[in-house]
């Protein structure tokens, strides 16, 4: 587990690096989008056959290896083969790991779907591009004694947010706040060994132009902190306070399935006692499905009898 944050960590630092031929790579939020679309007729004739080709490519800074391609409504049309990248299906509308294996950083993957028109009219074909994806991030939050130290000389800070359509932020106990002009700046720190409320929202950053984005939910279970041992659940008389977590082997995971945007919540505390200043560091990994919609119209033409 440490060993797969420690790698991702140093992909985030590496991920603005400069290439070989002075070039810098640019990664996106939106990790499988589609691309070169194309439609080589949207007025087919009855029988007559019509083919969709586009590529998806992986804009993210690390491989995925689950992806699905699914034109899951064709009316109108007899579905005569799918191409998924070189692997030709017929009577087949769905293109998978399977099919695609693992889409590297920047690599893409080509689908090409046939179909035959077998009655006129307007119709609306539609595809969803569905994929698992996983992010994290980590927390430094400053614990004074409150006594011998009431304000912190560390500041509060978390990592940069990982690549992906769905992001993380920590909000941690306020110590202090202060004005700066008209505007109020928070400053975030722990006082002694008392339990503190922390919160973890999560936001959806993809863009809404790669389709119609269907509803994210992190599943129970796949929201987990690592607490570093210097943070525990926090308790008041023996008995633990809420929180949106429990603990298996040393890792708190998620108790409840959470719908995007939303925030899952935790009482904790320091494991030992303060003595004048220290860090408490969280790192949370996460995971999520992140499927969207695309549709294509055709107006399917009748043969003219002569």
């Amino acid at each position: 587990m440490r060993k797969l944050i420690l790698l991702l960590v140093l992909v985030v630092v590496l991920s603005g690096c400069i290439g070989q031929n002075g070039t810098t790579t640019s990664y996106k939020n939106d990790i499988i989008t589609v691309e070169d679309y194309s439609v080589s007729t949207v007025n087919p004739y009855v029988g007559s056959t019509t083919t969709i080709e586009f590529a998806i490519k992986n804009n993210g800074d690390k491989a995925v290896n689950e992806v699905e391609v699914n034109f899951f409504d064709t009316p109108g049309f007899e579905v005569v083969s799918i191409d998924c990248d070189g692997k030709i299906k017929e009577g087949q509308t769905k293109c998978d790991q399977t099919d695609f294996g693992s889409i590297e950083s920047l690599d893409f993957r080509t689908i090409s779907l046939t179909l035959k028109a077998i009655s006129s009219g307007a119709y609306t074909v539609s595809y969803s591009v569905d994929y698992e994806y996983s992010g994290f991030r980590k927390a430094d939050i400053p614990i004074v004694d409150g006594i011998t130290r009431k304000e912190p000389i560390a500041e509060f800070s978390q990592s940069t947010s990982t690549y992906g359509p769905v992001t993380l932020t920590f909000e941690p106990p306020v110590g202090k706040e202060r004005k700066q002009g008209s505007t109020t700046i928070k400053e975030y720190w722990i006082v002694g060994n008392n339990p503190f409320e922390i919160k973890m929202n999560f936001k959806h950053v993809g863009s809404s132009s790669v389709g119609s984005i269907q509803p994210i939910n992190i599943a129970a279970g796949n929201v987990n902190l690592d607490l570093r041992g210097s943070l525990v659940i926090g308790q008041s008389d023996g008995i633990e306070l809420s929180c949106d977590f429990s603990e298996y082997n040393n890792l708190l995971f998620s108790d409840k399935e959470l719908e995007v945007p939303g925030t899952l919540t935790c009482n904790l505390q320091p494991a030992s006692t303060v003595e004048l200043e220290t860090m408490a560091t969280i790192w949370a990994e996460f995971s999520y499905n992140y499927k969207y919609i695309n549709t294509e119209a055709f107006n399917v033409q009748a043969i003219e009898e002569e």
